[in-house]
């Protein structure tokens, strides 16, 4: 195996490091109680050295370990933020690339954010700090915020605050299952509506009030195994209680917005009326007051945000 280091975050919480030297692979992570997405400014600090690894963390030593293998060697360059196209073996099952700021970054007192790759901005988005009063606004066509999956084992429900003027646009997609079930609201029509699939057959439900007017709305969304509903304004429309019967397994993230290419392919194949190649479908305005299951959400909370 190449040598190499690879400095990520366990479960994206915890800093953790991984050395591969030669056949042997060194781990150092930090305590649990060292957390670095709480949203706040970190110092990271590795040294390696011939004899130890050391790794530091806004100026305490958490973690140390002797280096028995080969030198370290770095023969493929260094890689912040994630792997880029890199695939090696000890890189398997590594955490996803960063979503988030590197202020500094140096390699033995050299910096490495110069020259930046294209693609990377200088700068620190206000999305990483924004709070949950902050609202996600859509600018359209290829927009999108995607969430860790929403849960509907027992019962799901999303609430938010949607002002807009598009008369046709998806607000949350949800896959599920292993055999394309999926979770589908979106604007048809100027009005809501909400599509489950769960193998049995699809079910859809339309909301009777005008979404489309610029104003702001409120929304919620709440499924079971026995039923669906879809409210706006506090008028509600819910299917009987034999209208969903299961409940949805979540798989992938909860999409909110616009759509991915997987799930642009699950509509079109169940005709919910997207044109062909409307991957880029995205919805113009804006969610306020995001709400997954009884807990706030906002843009820090966001797996991936797009336009």
């Amino acid at each position: 195996m190449p040598s190499g280091c690879g400095p990520h975050s366990h479960s994206s919480i915890f800093p953790q490091v991984t050395l591969a030297l030669g056949q042997e692979e060194l781990r150092l992570q930090t305590p649990a109680g060292t957390l670095l997405s709480d949203s706040a400014v970190h110092t990271v600090q590795l040294t390696v050295s011939d004899s130890e690894a050391l790794l530091s963390v806004d100026g305490f030593l958490n973690a140390s370990a002797p280096i028995l293998g080969a030198p370290l060697e770095v023969p493929y360059g260094i890689f912040l933020g994630g792997p880029g196209s890199l695939s090696l073996s000890y890189l398997r099952g590594a955490s996803q690339p960063l979503r988030g700021c590197l202020h500094a970054a140096t390699l033995n007192g050299r910096n490495l954010l110069r020259p930046l790759t294209p693609g990377v901005h200088e700068g620190c988005a206000e999305e990483f700090s924004a709070d949950d009063s902050v609202a996600l606004g859509f600018s359209g066509p290829h927009s999108l915020a995607a969430f860790p999956a929403w849960s509907t084992r027992e019962e799901g429900t999303l609430e938010f605050i949607l002002t807009t003027r598009s008369q046709q646009a998806p607000l949350a997609f949800q896959a599920g299952g292993q055999h394309g079930d999926f979770l589908y609201v979106d604007i048809f029509e100027g009005h809501l509506r909400a599509v489950v699939e769960k193998g049995q057959g699809t079910v859809l439900l339309h909301n009777s009030v005008p979404v489309a007017d610029g104003q702001p709305h409120e929304v919620s969304v709440h499924v079971d195994a026995h039923q669906l509903e879809i409210s706006v304004d506090q008028y509600p429309t819910r299917t009987s209680n034999r209208g969903v019967l299961s409940y949805l397994d979540p798989r992938g993230n909860l999409l909110l917005g616009g759509l991915d290419a997987e799930a642009s392919r699950h509509l079109q194949e169940h005709r919910l009326g997207l044109a062909p190649g409307t991957v880029n479908a995205s919805l113009l305005g804006c969610m306020e007051d995001l709400s997954i299951n009884g807990q706030r959400q906002g843009l820090r909370d966001a797996l991936l945000t797009r336009s």
